[in-house]
């Protein structure tokens, strides 16, 4: 693997966690939002979810000199079924501990 090869991946997999970071948040905020009262925080707390969610979607990342790519271009639901898959290994294996 050459080094624009090396540059590209590793863009690529900022990109990944960035994204992943902003669903997490995204589900945090909505956590919170099923036990808030009050209407303009629950407007608050759902607006700021859609933003998080919304995040991964946007081209906001378009400097050449950018550590991120501005979108994923690999498999992602394979990236995230091989994850899930290593997730559910693991607890299974720190269960039985």
């Amino acid at each position: 693997m050459d080094n624009d090869q090396a540059d590209k991946l590793l863009k690529q997999i900022w990109r990944l966690r960035i994204s992943m970071t902003d669903f997490q948040q995204a589900i945090e905020i909505l956590t919170d939002f099923k036990s808030t009262d009050g209407n303009i925080q629950r407007r608050a707390l759902l607006t700021t979810a859609v933003i998080a969610y919304a995040r991964p979607f946007s081209k906001n990342e378009t400097s050449p000199d950018a550590r991120a790519t501005a979108k994923i271009t690999w498999n992602v639901k394979k990236l995230l079924d091989s994850s899930a898959e290593d997730q559910r290994q693991n607890y299974a294996a720190n269960k039985e501990n």
